[in-house]
């Protein structure tokens, strides 16, 4: 969706797109050579396409260099741009950033945002430098975030509604020969560092003997769709996740600390304990998972054959 109104919007302005490998990408087997769902949307849309990983910048640097573009509009790249790209585009190189700079530097701004629990939320488009997140502010916008909000929404709401408009704006700002606006940011920011985890800190990160109902709902609302906060399903049951639904205030467990961040089960259904009241949870069936799996099983299976 989004970047199908950027190139309606900028319409033959795009000659390129560089695709960053996620982390863990390795260059030589693995999921190389796997066409991405980006790829696959710029080969229909006849746009050149190459993805970056940390075993070809060299060569992207050089397709960079022969596409020469006027602007390098960022988001959501798993790598630092080194001072070579930089140099390229004539107007510089902007970045889209999911939180209100300085506050959240980093990889993973929405799951400190919501561990945290901030009310309101932000989105900064910025000029790269070297540092990350560091560069001059060309324009921001805030937002409440809504309790319980599942981070697609939250996504949808600061990208699109917000981050969109602001470099749409900025194109047509240059198009015109008038110069980006660039606010310097200050150096310290009001957070820490917004790094990744490990899957294993997800559960750690929440405080089940001081935190309300309220805030751990919406931390696990908000992160259940990339991390584990609590133990995932098992047995039959492993190739689903669990959803977050909605919450209840009830004293059931108000005495047993150790049991807050315990899944029960009663006859209405899954349950998470806290120390004043339950989280209820359910199945989410993961297909893919599945489909995985049963492409492991087959293989071994037909070698086993051949063998």
């Amino acid at each position: 969706m989004v970047f199908r109104r950027l190139q309606s919007e900028l319409c033959s302005s795009i000659v390129g797109i560089i695709e960053s490998a996620p982390r863990g990408f390795r260059a030589a087997g693995g999921i190389a050579g796997r066409p991405t769902k980006l790829s696959l949307v710029c080969k229909r849309r006849c746009i050149p396409y190459v993805l970056l990983h940390s075993h070809n910048e060299k060569e992207v640097l050089l397709w960079l260099t022969r596409a020469s573009p006027d602007l390098v509009i960022v988001y959501c790249m798993s790598q630092l741009l080194s001072r070579e790209f930089l140099r390229v585009p004539r107007h510089g190189a902007i970045n889209l950033h999911p939180s209100a700079l300085p506050a959240y530097r980093g990889p993973n701004p929405w799951l400190w945002i919501y561990r945290d629990h901030q009310k309101i939320g932000g989105v900064t488009l910025h000029f790269i430098d070297e540092g990350e997140d560091t560069g001059d502010i060309i324009d921001q916008q805030l937002f409440d975030i809504p309790s319980g909000i599942r981070l697609p929404a939250l996504l949808d709401m600061a990208i699109k509604d917000y981050g969109l408009g602001m470099i749409l704006n900025a194109v047509a700002q240059l198009e015109s020969n008038h110069p980006l606006p660039r606010f310097e940011q200050p150096r310290s920011a009001t957070t820490l560092r917004a790094r990744n985890i490990a899957i294993s800190e997800h559960q750690s990160l929440i405080e089940w003997k001081s935190w309300p109902l309220t805030r751990i709902w919406h931390f696990m609302r908000g992160t259940e769709s990339w991390l584990n906060c609590i133990e995932q399903p098992r047995g039959l049951f492993r190739y689903t996740r669990w959803s977050v639904g909605n919450f209840r205030y009830c004293s059931t467990y108000q005495q047993s600390p150790d049991s807050w961040g315990a899944i029960f089960k009663d006859k209405h259904g899954y349950h998470v304990a806290c120390r004043d009241g339950i989280i209820i949870i359910s199945h989410k069936n993961r297909p893919f998972a599945l489909l995985r799996a049963l492409y492991k099983s087959l293989s071994r299976y037909f070698l086993w054959i051949l063998e």
